[in-house]
């Protein structure tokens, strides 16, 4: 019996070792966070253009902030701006619901503006500097987010008629801004 125990032994401790686990893994799970750097070149996924305006007196509508052009190989069908600092609260001016994000779907190649309604009082000249967040998720769910600085002038000139939303032309009327519907946006 000497003899075949040894065996034995050795038989129970290999099968021991086959039918408890090894302490191993056969899955695993992990989330990760990558950050991309952006710079202004033509290979970036979103390019962003700041306007710098520069405004008369007066309250002026769908003034443009930034241009974003789509460089992802697939469409855009969520944006979202929003207003993440401003300076001083005299001129300019940030009114009504902010800062308006541009219709979506945004196409391959295509450029859109980001918008906002500005106020520029009857003071002296100023400037300010907004910080704005721009937020773009395409179809298949890929997703950038950045933030720009723009300055927006206002000269102190009295408003001739000029709406903001078109410089070049002149609607003879000084359009105000209202706080009243759409109030989500």
């Amino acid at each position: 019996m000497n003899r075949h125990r040894p065996v034995a032994v050795l038989a129970l401790a290999v099968s021991l070792v086959l039918v408890t686990s090894s302490g191993g893994f056969t899955t695993a799970a992990s989330e990760r966070t990558v950050q991309i750097a952006s710079g202004a070149d033509d290979s970036a996924l979103l390019t962003v253009e700041s306007a710098a305006p520069e405004l008369p007196n007066g309250n002026h509508r769908d003034v443009t902030l930034l241009t974003i052009t789509n460089r992802f190989p697939a469409a855009i069908v969520d944006v979202d701006a929003s207003v993440r600092s401003a300076g001083h609260p005299s001129p300019p001016r940030l009114t009504g619901h902010g800062v308006q994000p541009p219709p979506t779907p945004v196409g391959i190649g295509e450029s859109v503006a980001v918008t906002a309604s500005v106020t520029c009082g009857a003071n002296p000249p100023g400037s300010d500097r907004v910080r704005i967040r721009i937020t773009a998720t395409t179809a298949g769910g890929s997703s950038v987010e950045l933030e720009r600085n723009v300055t927006v002038v206002c000269t102190g000139k009295p408003n001739r008629g000029e709406s903001g939303r078109d410089r070049s032309k002149s609607d003879g009327a000084t359009q105000s801004t209202s706080n009243s519907g759409n109030a989500g946006q």
